[in-house]
């Protein structure tokens, strides 16, 4: 979710917002809700967000296209310890949703 409350689709995010704050010391990034969490819960903030706020302790800005070609060189580098089977999603067919887009048994 980027900070303004909206969700847009990932390559969308990837486009319009650029930035997460990293900590320093470990593989933590900022969510403004919750503090201190894995990449997947943190927040993503708009190159204007960047010049307005204040950096938590410990944190520094990190641009997006440097975390992919972080992962990029990972995989690159150590090819044989990548877990590609994880990295497949599992698809769920989904029959019937309630009103609200709840999936319903």
């Amino acid at each position: 979710m980027l900070t303004d409350g909206s969700r847009r689709e990932p390559l969308r995010a990837l486009e319009r917002a650029g930035w997460m704050i990293e900590d320093v010391m470990v593989d933590l990034y900022w969510s403004n809700s919750d503090g201190w969490v894995d990449r997947a819960s943190a927040d993503v903030f708009t190159d204007a967000e960047k010049e307005m706020l204040r950096l938590p302790y410990g944190g520094r800005w990190v641009s997006l296209q440097e975390l992919h070609e972080q992962r990029v060189e990972s995989i690159r580098s150590h090819p044989s310890t990548w877990d590609w089977d994880s990295q497949k999603p599992e698809l769920k067919v989904v029959t019937h949703l309630s009103s609200d887009g709840i999936e319903e048994t």
